[in-house]
């Protein structure tokens, strides 16, 4: 069962906690058990929490292609523009929604160049 939290709720109860303290003893064995993260994730940039997101991320011994989509389309949506690219730049496996994500991101803060460039990594990443 999922906490439902409030942004003002005190720090006891502050998000992050509550979800660690639920998965403490859960470890991560296979991408299905990555999951709840990659969700939990999602849930924190889409409310605009992005330092309990970061957070989460960077405590998380193993992260899929997902789990960095997650953070990528988050930061872009919060106007993180850098903190994406650099994100992408450390992702050390890419799938179509990565390089949608970050062409379409690329796009909308007018960097042309830089969706190019994405774009024709592309055809080589693939190979």
């Amino acid at each position: 069962m999922e906490h439902v939290v409030s942004p003002q709720t005190s720090s006891s109860s502050h998000p992050i906690s509550l979800f660690k303290t639920h998965f403490k003893h859960r470890t991560i064995a296979t991408l299905q058990d990555l999951k709840p993260f990659n969700s939990k994730i999602s849930n924190f940039m889409r409310n605009g929490l992005i330092g309990e997101a970061e957070e989460l991320f960077d405590e998380m011994p193993h992260k899929s292609t997902v789990t960095y989509n997650a953070m990528i389309k988050g930061y872009l949506g919060n106007g993180f523009y850098e903190k994406a690219v650099c994100l992408y730049k450390e992702m050390p496996v890419r799938d179509t929604f990565s390089y949608n994500t970050m062409i379409f991101g690329l796009m909308q803060y007018g960097d042309v160049e830089g969706a190019e460039e994405v774009f024709g990594s592309m055809g080589i990443e693939i190979l």
